[in-house]
């Protein structure tokens, strides 16, 4: 009788202990990578270092290489107010104002982070917000400036300013004011290996309710803010008033974060590698590319509604192949038409492993849910690693290759946790 009160006792006490940590606006789920879900404390986050869960849920933290992503329940819901929007080399996105530069940063104002300043070399596309523009996600070799007359012109950014941007274009030094610009793209690093034996280790990417997105290594919870150095950051610092770079904190509310997603570890998304082979077959002439994160159009990847930020868009007829190492044993991803087909779309699909097949669906028609598959990739012996290739292959249906709009999205390779203290 005596050890029951004391253990209601102490269920009471972790009830309170945790009611007075997590406010109505602080609530968050953990999501692990093995569909395991957590309430936590977003003031007791740290990264890199384990998560602090609630009394007597896991002593000495939880490791963050478990974590798939954490999912806040906001109050407030911030506006993606801004005239341009910008995406920087390492995935991270903001609707901006330009408020001006020079031959290092172009400064920018976001609705909820302020005044930031993105280094020249880690902007990847500046793009009108009112503009669909085909093809400026992919990687480019060279900057190039689309204007508002259709002009295309290649060459090296030399500056910033508040007013426009100078362009060299291998002759000579060109001006362009920001009103007759409808796009810019960067250059960037050199693309990935063929393989997804890359960099393991942890990043966070933070996703706002005004829909920016930032890419850290580090961060800490204080007083329910995230704070993160500059040096942490894709985009990296806030402007003095004098125009210099000061090096200060970027204070992030945790009542404007909608998901805090954990890259690097035990997964590896499949859209963040290079295919090792692609092959396109048509059926008149035309020759459809595979595109990374964006449906076969170059538009965002959309199923029965729904908005996907990760995938591979393809047409029919392909087949696009991944090295794949031994640690990864599970794939998840959802398969489906994109919305933008149309009622003829019907496309067969394969999954192989090697040369054995693993999944196959028949029939896959617009307007049918997306296809969620979590399953195993078996490791043959037989076969060395650098020859073990997951290959998707899709074919032509009822209809030709009319409307076969395909998404392969949330795709994702996950490895074992070998660790003794995996839940």
């Amino acid at each position: 009788m005596t050890r029951a009160i004391s253990r209601l006792k102490l269920i009471a006490f972790i009830l309170m202990y945790w009611s007075s940590v997590v406010s109505a606006d602080q609530r968050a789920t953990l999501v692990t990578l093995d569909r395991r879900e957590i309430q936590i404390a977003p003031a007791a986050l740290n990264f890199p270092k384990p998560l602090e869960l609630s009394p007597g849920e896991q002593p000495g933290g939880f490791d963050w290489t478990k974590v798939d992503y954490l999912s806040f329940h906001p109050r407030k819901v911030g506006e993606a107010t801004g005239t341009w929007l910008l995406t920087t080399h390492g995935g991270g996105q903001s609707a901006i104002e330009i408020i001006g530069g020079d031959e290092r940063v172009l400064r920018v104002r976001d609705s909820l982070l302020g005044e930031l300043l993105v280094p020249m070399d880690r902007l990847a596309r500046l793009v009108r917000k009112d503009q669909h523009l085909e093809g400026l996600h992919e990687r480019v070799d060279e900057d190039f400036l689309l204007l508002t007359s259709g002009d295309r012109v290649k060459g090296v950014v030399v500056r910033f300013s508040q007013d426009g941007l100078v362009f060299f274009d291998g002759d000579s030094e060109r001006k362009a004011a920001w009103a007759l610009v409808k796009a810019l793209a960067m250059s960037g690093p050199p693309p990935r290996a063929s393989t997804v034996e890359e960099d393991r280790s942890l990043r966070a990417m933070i996703f706002l309710t005004n829909d920016s997105r930032l890419l850290l290594d580090t961060f800490t919870a204080r007083d329910r803010l995230i704070e993160a150095s500059p040096s942490e950051l894709d985009i990296q610092s806030m402007p003095d008033d004098h125009g210099g770079v000061k090096q200060t904190s970027i204070r992030i509310p945790i009542d404007q974060i909608r998901r805090i997603e954990v890259l690097g570890g035990r997964r590896t998304w499949l859209s963040t590698v290079r295919p090792t082979d692609y092959q396109m077959t048509p059926y008149f002439d035309i020759r459809w590319p595979y595109r990374v994160d964006r449906n076969v159009l170059g538009g965002p990847l959309r199923m029965q509604g729904r908005t996907y930020e990760r995938g591979v868009g393809l047409h029919s007829a392909c087949r696009i192949a991944w090295r794949i190492e031994d640690r990864h044993t599970r794939l998840r991803c959802r398969i489906g038409i994109d919305d933008t087909a149309g009622p003829l779309a019907d496309v067969m699909v394969r999954i192989l492993l090697g040369d054995q097949e693993i999944v196959a669906f028949d029939r896959l028609r617009q307007g049918e849910a997306p296809r969620e598959l979590d399953i195993p990739l078996p490791i043959d012996r037989t076969i060395a690693s650098f020859e073990r290739l997951l290959t998707f292959e899709v074919e032509f249906g009822a209809n030709g290759d009319i409307h076969d709009r395909v998404n392969i999205v949330d795709a994702a390779l996950i490895a074992d946790d070998m660790r003794s203290d995996a839940p």
